[in-house]
């Protein structure tokens, strides 16, 4: 009866007249390609009193999704902190529950992300790469040299001053770079691979942002 090519990638529309009246069975089919099989579908009963048009939705509606845009690559200064935008856009009617995650190491930081989102519209959220600082109490070292004036005291000084430089030598690895396991790294130049996902029930999608530590 004719063919038709399809409209937005999920439909085919096809305007014809039935050619007499009377109980007719349509059935629609694919050739198929290099990457879909051929394919019909079962037969529907029509019966016309008279000729007429049969006319298919030309529009048909898109499934629910949402699409996850973020840039492919950002510039951080090392021991800087940074951040980089984040759009959400509904689909097809999408208004369901959005959850985000970050996976991926950056030496020296923490990924930082909203753990969730109902969009309405096109939203726009910030991901943030916060710097991890080591921490030291040796700043505190010229205050105890003046209280060290005794010979026990000078004594309990040496030992806070090994104390202080073990500490400062782990606190230098005190990092952070996934939100669910942060690891200890120092802050490295380099480029590396943050994910971004976003989950809401069987609709999953993934970005992944090139992160460059000068």
């Amino acid at each position: 009866m004719g063919s038709s090519p399809v409209v937005a990638g999920v439909a085919a529309a096809l305007s014809t007249q039935l050619p007499s009246a009377g109980s007719n069975v349509l059935t629609a089919r694919y050739g198929g390609d290099a990457t879909y099989p051929a394919s019909s579908s079962p037969g529907i009963s029509v019966l016309i009193d008279a000729p007429s048009t049969i006319t298919a939705p030309a529009n048909p509606q898109p499934a629910q999704d949402f699409t996850l845009d973020l840039p492919t690559s950002i510039t951080v200064s090392a021991g800087s902190s940074a951040s980089f935008p984040m759009t959400i856009t509904p689909v097809g009617g999408f208004a369901s529950n959005i959850l985000f995650s970050c996976s991926g190491e950056v030496s020296g930081y923490q990924c930082s992300i909203p753990a969730s989102l109902t969009p309405s519209g096109a939203t726009t959220m910030s991901v943030n790469l916060v710097a991890q600082a080591a921490s030291s109490c040796l700043p505190w070292l010229p205050g105890f040299l003046l209280w060290a004036r005794s010979r026990r005291r000078r004594k309990f000084l040496g030992v806070l001053v090994v104390g202080c430089g073990l500490l400062s030598a782990v606190g230098c690895g005190l990092t952070t770079n996934k939100t669910a396991n942060p690891a200890s790294l120092p802050v490295q130049g380099g480029t590396y691979r943050l994910t971004v996902s976003a989950t809401s029930s069987t609709v999953v999608h993934h970005a992944v942002v090139n992160v460059i530590v000068q």
